[in-house]
């Protein structure tokens, strides 16, 4: 006995639907966990003070505090998400790095190494 294509066009639009839920959520539960991530590194930086080699850098003109940003996008099968310097944080790198005269004074990775757990259970949230 076959199917009628009405029945079966309705399947497979509830499965397409169903599909598209889970990963509207999946893109969701990634820009939670890199806007968690933003916010630490805010954290870090967000007092005017100076700071010393090794340390996360003061906040002077608010230009890297503002320049901190999330992007989430979606790459062929799976969301993913961007953290990182983008303008006016023209001078992130040089900060993170440091320069021949200037040591490092890292704040972005050391900041999502440490979030990384906190960061993994936003992303291990149901689903359903």
């Amino acid at each position: 006995m076959a199917v009628s294509r009405k029945y079966s066009y309705k399947y497979i639009s509830h499965i397409k639907k169903v599909t598209q839920d889970f990963e509207k959520k999946d893109r969701e539960l990634v820009h939670k966990a890199a806007k968690h991530g933003e916010k630490a590194i805010k954290a870090k930086i967000g007092r005017r003070r100076k700071s010393r080699p090794g340390e996360p850098p003061g906040k002077f003109s608010g230009n890297l505090f503002r320049g901190i940003k999330t992007k989430t996008g979606r790459a062929r099968w799976h969301p993913y998400s961007y953290v990182g310097a983008v303008s006016p944080a023209y001078h992130a790198h040089l900060l993170e790095f440091g320069t021949r005269k200037m040591r490092a004074r890292p704040v972005i990775l050391p900041t999502l190494i440490e979030e990384a757990p906190a960061m993994k259970r936003i992303l291990a949230e149901v689903r359903v």
